[in-house]
């Protein structure tokens, strides 16, 4: 089972070293979160931790809003499975933050003209 996350985390590092030479901010941030994913299954919780903050500040730049939400969602659900409840909570509330931000605009602009 490990050779199986070992090989995930190989692929996920190349996938970052690819994204980041060809300077593509969303790649990034989707290769550092399964680097985090990886890491979490492997219960390497420090470098699961450096991996999602690397992730969201990737997308906090690069304004990918839903994205965004759902890395903090995500984060905060494995800090809660490891118990870190007033981490969990905090990246709760930026998701939700960030939800409450978007559907203020929506209300504020109405819907999209497509």
């Amino acid at each position: 089972m490990e050779e199986k996350y070992t090989r995930a985390r190989d692929f996920a590092q190349q996938a970052l070293v690819y994204a980041e030479r060809l300077q593509e901010p969303s790649s990034i941030a989707q290769a550092h979160l399964w680097l985090a994913r990886v890491a979490t299954s492997l219960g390497e919780p420090a470098i699961a931790d450096r991996e999602f903050e690397r992730a969201i500040d990737q997308l906090a730049r690069t304004g990918q809003g839903e994205e965004l939400l759902r890395s903090h969602a995500l984060y905060s659900e494995t800090l809660e499975r490891r118990g870190e409840m007033r981490r969990a909570y905090e990246h709760l509330k930026a998701a939700l933050a960030h939800a409450t931000s978007n559907r203020l605009e929506l209300a504020e602009y109405g819907p999209p003209k497509w």
